[in-house]
């Protein structure tokens, strides 16, 4: 599956900005009893500017259950 997430938080009752992101899901596909394809998703942010760039990626059973992140926008443009 793609598309496009738009994301609004309220926190401390506060309304954010919104927020964009293309995002791709990759469901789990199971041959002969064993996982070939594993579940992933990959979300890869438009804007606001600060996030703009910033790729997200999981993959069901690699990174220890964690997260990859590159480019942490205009903030963290550095970390990877």
């Amino acid at each position: 599956y793609t598309g496009t997430l738009v994301k609004r938080e309220r926190i401390n009752g506060q309304l954010l900005g919104y927020e964009y992101a293309d995002i791709k899901v990759r469901h789990r596909q199971v041959r002969s009893g064993q996982t070939a394809v594993p579940f992933s998703v990959y979300v890869k942010f438009l804007a606001p500017a600060d996030l703009e760039g910033r790729e997200v990626l999981y993959v069901e059973g690699k990174n220890n259950g964690k997260l990859i992140a590159r480019r942490g926008g205009k903030r963290f443009s550095y970390v990877t």
